[in-house]
């Protein structure tokens, strides 16, 4: 499976990689959940996931204690890049397919590896600009 078609879910303690092969994902702790999540409060089967096309949806299972999503508590909520999800105390920070490969957040390997001429070009152009301001004052 190529990894940029796969989406994420996030946090400092857990990484889950979310196939392009499959649609739907349970989230809990239990053994049963497709994605088993560690925290305090998560219950055993307490939400799950499906995507459709491009569009991915998270269905809380449990009406007494929903996820939450950004802090708020949600039955059912369409998700998008960066979303928090939120099971007990446990937070996952989702990414769809190719959130990774475009975030902002570049790498250092990634800053080394970009080109220098924009850089050079703004050198010469500045250096340009104070010559000619030299120019025409010496020369007045």
């Amino acid at each position: 499976m190529n990894p940029a078609e796969s989406a994420y879910l996030r946090s400092p303690q857990q990484q889950f990689e979310l196939s392009a092969g499959q649609q739907h994902w349970r989230l809990g702790s239990s053994a049963e959940a497709d994605l088993q999540v560690m925290g305090s409060g998560v219950l055993p089967l307490h939400a799950e996931l499906q995507r459709n096309g491009i569009l991915w949806k998270l269905n809380s299972l449990e009406p007494a204690q929903p996820a939450s999503v950004n802090g708020a508590p949600s039955q059912t909520v369409f998700l998008k890049a960066g979303d928090c999800i939120g099971l007990g105390d446990c937070e996952l920070v989702f990414e769809p397919p190719g959130a990774a490969t475009n975030s902002l957040a570049l790498s250092q390997a990634q800053l080394e590896a970009r080109p220098h001429w924009p850089r050079l070009l703004l050198l010469l152009i500045t250096a340009l600009g104070v010559g000619l301001v030299v120019y025409l004052l010496i020369g007045s």
